[in-house]
């Protein structure tokens, strides 16, 4: 299998399970890192998943319908990758790092890992 990565995806959304959490926009940034079903791309761009649309599907997903929870908005984003016939596994991290315990700890994030099981 061939691994890809994009990490520190800047993104937009008003998420989460208190009210000021969705009043205003905040930041999230997330990283998704995705097994495609091929050792190898032979240096087309064709035969492995471009890296902008990875991008896109996560500010899509976190720029849509508010949720509660970053374990949704992980979810959401990994179904999406997903839909791109080439990934074969996948896991999205969605770190929110302005998130109401901001003033006590560094960071806060949901992974989910998901697969297309056996083809």
């Amino acid at each position: 299998m061939l691994t890809i990565a994009v990490t520190g995806i800047a993104c937009s959304g008003r998420h989460g399970v208190w009210d000021e959490e969705r009043a205003r926009p905040q930041k999230f940034l997330v990283d998704i890192e995705c097994q495609l079903n091929r050792g190898d791309c032979g240096d087309d761009l064709a035969n492995t998943v471009d890296y902008a649309e990875l991008v896109q599907a996560a500010q899509l997903v976190i720029g849509g319908p508010s949720c509660n929870l970053l374990e949704t908005l992980a979810s959401r984003i990994a179904l999406r990758c997903l839909e791109f016939p080439l990934i074969q596994e996948i896991a999205v991290r969605v770190h929110k790092p302005n998130g109401p315990l901001a003033e006590a700890v560094q960071d806060c994030f949901a992974e989910v890992k998901l697969s297309r099981g056996p083809q």
